[in-house]
């Protein structure tokens, strides 16, 4: 009776992983690049304007691989104050996950 209460346990966790979806967050290997879309508190801190635009694609080879997309612009407003865009496009098809978050930020440094 004991192995019967084992096996449908472990029947019951290999179902929950199999439907389970976990949180993931975009990762960022360019960091010293796109230090706005990591914390906002960067904005404008360069001293004039930024455009930066990075790709990352994850598993090189591998049909529906996670793929990263950042388009950021921020630029210093008077002595210290900053304003700046980002835009992400983090899609992963493999688990058929697509994100598009855009965030504004100011800042101001006294």
């Amino acid at each position: 009776m004991k192995s019967f209460e084992t096996y449908k346990i472990i029947f019951v966790l290999l179902i929950m992983s199999a439907v389970g979806y976990g949180q993931q967050d975009p990762q960022f290997t360019q960091y010293n690049y796109n230090t706005m879309t990591v914390n906002p508190g960067y904005t404008g801190s360069r001293g004039h304007l930024a455009i930066l635009s990075l790709y990352r694609s994850q598993w090189m080879g591998i049909e529906g691989s996670p793929q990263t997309i950042t388009f950021g612009i921020d630029s210093p407003i008077g002595i210290s104050d900053g304003v700046g865009i980002s835009i992400i496009q983090d899609v992963k098809t493999f688990w058929g996950l697509h994100k598009k978050p855009i965030s504004m930020a100011t800042t101001h440094t006294s």
